[in-house]
């Protein structure tokens, strides 16, 4: 089993074999969070899970081709919009050595790469 934490310390796992976790959170009116995750197919529902509105709160972990080791990993990222916050790490699929991180303000261009940095121009 690999797993995640969200934002309020909640743990999320799943099989290793499992290529894809989401999660999504909004954060209510009466300041609750709610989430919903899934594994690799349609995410299961919450109840007072409103689709209308964007969530603010987004866990991403996948399989994923890393360009700069030349490797599969799995790339764990956290977004969250309210506290203008992002994490990336990476992890070595068969170590579980995490190979890169990188921790900072979500509205940083710097945050995103190259891309991000011309668009803004």
């Amino acid at each position: 089993m690999v797993g995640t934490h969200t934002p309020s310390g909640m743990r999320v796992s799943m099989h290793r074999d499992a290529k894809r976790l989401r999660i999504q959170g909004r954060r209510h009116p009466d300041g609750h969070m709610t989430y919903r995750a899934s594994v690799g197919g349609m995410p299961v529902p919450a109840s007072s899970y409103e689709p209308k509105k964007a969530p603010s709160v987004k866990v991403y972990s996948d399989v994923v081709w890393s360009y700069d080791r030349q490797s599969l990993e799995r790339r764990e990222m956290t977004t969250d919009s309210e506290k203008d916050y992002y994490r990336q790490e990476w992890f070595n699929l068969q170590t579980g050595e995490r190979t890169y991180f990188k921790e900072g303000k979500l509205s940083d261009p710097e945050m995103h790469g190259e891309s991000a940095r011309r668009a803004t121009s």
